[in-house]
């Protein structure tokens, strides 16, 4: 089976027994169905996100020009927190929805129900729900999409696949997003001497050996490169917890490997 690697969310994925109670949620939330499983949504079936310079529980950062563009999630003046939501106060006095200690925020430039732009873009990431059930339901049954991760083949050194709004994406052992260089060729790495500080080569250690769709390609500094289906695979030094993506928000040729 392949191991789904913990976003750097914090929100466990847990099951219900066949017909247990549905959580509370509070009445500006809602739980919509996305393609990285069941996440956490507005009214309207706008999807939410939290924001990882949100350190300190209980606090958001996100104020100004940054609010406009990520807008938290406010609760009616008349609403008590309960179970694991709790209200963060705002700076203009206003109360905002937090889950587990996380502001929740919508993001501006989505437009419709399950959009999920915002999703991976630097430090922003899709506020996942703990609970597997479809909006509305009551049982505790994954969805089609949470269920759905593209079959990963036999893999050396334990590189799996990690769930995300995009579909899924490679992952070394530590569950570090692992990425493409659309200007490498066929078994061949383009990226050299400066480019390496940024974007690390995925290691092969020198015992180990090609594996069906893995290939080893040789560096030119006399290192050896892990690569799928003739592509070499890096890490980004950007990215600092498992899960994270932050390097996929950068222009270029720079992508997360995607299945």
């Amino acid at each position: 089976m392949i191991r789904i690697i913990a976003s750097a969310l914090l929100f466990a994925t847990a099951s219900l027994a066949e017909g247990a109670e549905a959580p509370w949620l509070p009445p500006e939330v809602t739980i919509h169905d996305s393609a990285a499983g069941p996440a956490f949504a507005d009214t309207k079936g706008m999807l939410l996100y939290v924001y990882d310079r949100d350190r300190e529980p209980g606090k958001s950062v996100c104020v100004g020009e940054c609010a406009a563009a990520w807008p938290p999630v406010l609760s009616a003046a008349s609403t008590e927190p309960r179970g694991d939501w709790s209200l963060v106060p705002r700076p203009d006095g206003a109360k905002q929805w937090a889950y587990r200690g996380r502001p929740l925020y919508r993001y501006a430039l989505e437009i419709k129900a399950g959009d999920a732009y915002g999703d991976g873009g630097g430090y922003w990431r899709l506020a996942l729900s703990s609970w597997q059930f479809l909006v509305g339901g009551q049982n505790a049954k994954p969805t089609a999409a949470a269920a759905a991760l593209p079959k990963l083949p036999p893999s050396p050194g334990g590189i799996t696949v990690q769930r995300t709004a995009q579909g899924g994406v490679m992952a070394d052992t530590r569950g570090m997003t692992l990425y493409w260089n659309d200007n490498d060729r066929a078994e061949r790495s383009t990226c050299t001497e400066t480019c390496t500080q940024r974007w690390r080569p995925l290691n092969a250690p020198l015992a180990a050996q090609p594996m069906g769709e893995w290939t080893i390609v040789k560096r030119d500094d006399g290192g050896r490169q892990w690569a799928f289906r003739g592509k070499p695979l890096y890490l980004c030094t950007g990215d600092s917890k498992p899960g994270e993506r932050a390097c996929m928000s950068e222009r270029g040729p720079w992508h997360p490997a995607e299945l």
